[in-house]
C-alpha cells in the first residue's frame, strides 16, 4: 500500500474496534480501581459494632477472691480483644443440667458487651484456655 491512499474498509473497522476497545478497557479498569478504593475506605471508616452476650460458668470451689479475680480476668480478656463491656451480672451458684468435669454446680456470670465481628471467636478461644471456666458461650444479640 502506498502512503496517502485510504485504508480498505475492513482494515479501518478492525483498527477502530481495537482502538476503542483498548480505550474502553483502560477507562473501565481505572473506574473499577477507583470504586474498589472508595469501598475499602468506607469499610475501614465504618466498622459496625455488634451487641454480644457472653455467659460463662466458673468452677464452684472458687472462693470470693478467686471469683473476683476470675471475673476481672474475663473482663480484661474482652477489653483486650477490642470489646466494650456494658453490664456484668453474677447469677451465683446454680445446679448444672448434667455433670461437667465432675462438677454438679457452677458459678454463672453473664456479660453484655459490644465489639466487632471477630471478637466472639477470640473470646471463646481465650476462655477455653482459662482453667477456672467450665463452659462458655458468646452469642450475638439481634435487635
Amino acid at each position: 500500500m502506498r502512503t496517502g491512499q485510504p485504508l480498505p474498509p475492513r482494515i479501518a473497522i478492525i483498527l477502530f474496534t481495537c482502538y476503542t476497545h483498548s480505550v474502553w478497557a483502560t477507562a473501565h479498569t481505572t473506574l473499577l480501581c477507583d470504586h474498589r478504593a472508595s469501598v475499602m475506605e468506607s469499610v475501614e471508616e465504618v466498622k459496625e459494632l455488634a451487641q454480644y452476650e457472653l455467659m460463662y460458668i466458673l468452677k464452684p470451689d472458687l472462693g470470693d477472691e478467686a471469683l473476683a479475680s476470675a471475673t476481672e480476668r474475663v473482663q480484661r480478656t474482652v477489653e483486650t480483644a477490642g470489646g466494650a463491656i456494658e453490664k456484668t451480672d453474677k447469677w451465683g451458684r446454680r445446679k448444672l443440667a448434667y455433670p461437667i468435669n465432675d462438677y454438679n454446680e457452677g458459678l454463672y456470670v453473664v456479660v453484655n458487651f459490644e465489639g466487632d465481628g471477630t471478637i466472639a471467636n477470640e473470646i471463646t478461644r481465650l476462655l477455653h484456655i482459662n482453667e477456672d471456666v467450665i463452659r462458655s458461650m458468646a452469642v450475638r444479640c439481634d435487635e
